[in-house]
């Protein structure tokens, strides 16, 4: 742990990582300290979606979908494709929402939603990529009546936030600021946000 006073530790979640978090038990591990930030990066066609659920509950996620054709990872898709990513995650989103016995409070969720995702197509055919789909099962889900654009920072390949839900962008080719220390998640219950089809 660093001596810097100025340092803002904060628990990283990896690709793939994510699901219900409370404020006041935020470790990365059982014997941790306490935490008051969290985030995310490296994104590219992945998705990064932070929103309170109450004051002392949220859902974080660093949203990993993909396709193996032929032994080869891809994450652009087609239309049919895209549809059973964006089914499959509202499953999860339900499923969550179930285990963790949380509402969708439309006026809590629309103050604190970021949603993070810098390449939804690809940039060299202009064909989808997953992180679409995976947007537009954020979108259904939580019926905010917001479109993709309203919603979406493409300008970002992660996050920070913390508990006053005060957020600092991680830039695309820029890194994060030096105080945030990342501590990573040990706690395998958290890491069940890849969704993954073979073709």
């Amino acid at each position: 742990m660093s001596t810097n006073t100025t340092s803002k530790p904060f628990l990283h979640l990896l690709e793939g990582q994510g699901g219900m978090f409370e404020w006041s038990r935020l470790k990365a591990d059982d014997n941790g300290e306490l935490l008051h930030y969290i985030g995310t990066q490296g994104l590219i066609t992945c998705v990064a979606v932070f929103f309170r659920v109450d004051e002392e509950r949220f859902f974080m996620a660093h949203i990993n979908a993909l396709m193996q054709r032929s032994g080869v990872t891809s994450r652009n898709v087609t239309i049919e494709e895209g549809a059973r990513v964006k089914e499959a995650v509202l499953e999860r989103l339900e499923a969550d929402a179930k285990a963790n016995g949380w509402k969708r409070d439309a006026l809590m969720i629309s103050k604190s939603i970021i949603i993070a995702c810098p390449k939804m197509r690809n940039p060299y055919d202009d064909n989808e990529n997953t992180g679409l789909y995976v947007v537009d099962a954020l979108i259904e889900f939580l019926n905010l009546g917001l479109s993709r654009e309203e919603l979406i920072n493409k300008d970002c390949v992660g996050f920070i936030v913390g508990q006053d839900v005060e957020v600092q962008f991680i830039p695309d080719g820029g890194k994060r600021p030096d105080e945030y220390e990342e501590r990573v998640l040990t706690d395998a219950s958290n890491s069940n946000w890849t969704v993954g089809f073979t073709c």
